[in-house]
């Protein structure tokens, strides 16, 4: 793994985990309520997740194609992550299916956006590597 690998990684899990805490926080109740400390522990999660997906992502970006990888896997966890939500409530199966597929959509857009931002800063980091 290169320094800019290691830094990059470094600056998205920062980036990453300040991010969705802040947006979790406008969502909330002030003070937040006493749970949310479970909205923190699964952010933190979700971020050594991604950490541990991305050294393989920056490994492979730029010689293997990525993107259908990249798709499956934020596919895959805005499912693992709505499941529990909706195994502890009682709502019908269609308000169910309604909050599987939010957080499944919104896990893709951002999975894409990770793919693109990480892709070209690869890319360029590998063309002012050769020169």
């Amino acid at each position: 793994m290169t320094k800019f690998d290691r830094n990059l990684i470094i600056l998205e899990s920062s980036l990453f985990f300040v991010f969705w805490i802040v947006v979790f926080l406008l969502g909330a109740d002030f003070p937040p309520p006493v749970g949310f400390w479970k909205i923190v522990v699964l952010t933190l999660i979700l971020d050594i997740v991604q950490a541990f997906y991305l050294r393989f992502l920056l490994k492979n970006i730029t010689t293997r194609p990525t993107y259908i990888i990249n798709s499956i896997f934020f596919v895959l966890g805005g499912i693992i992550v709505s499941l529990p939500a909706i195994w502890q409530t009682d709502t019908e199966v269609q308000s169910k299916v309604i909050w599987v597929s939010i957080i499944t959509f919104v896990s893709v857009i951002y999975g894409n956006i990770f793919w693109i931002f990480n892709k070209t800063a690869k890319t360029k980091d590998n063309y002012i590597s050769t020169k």
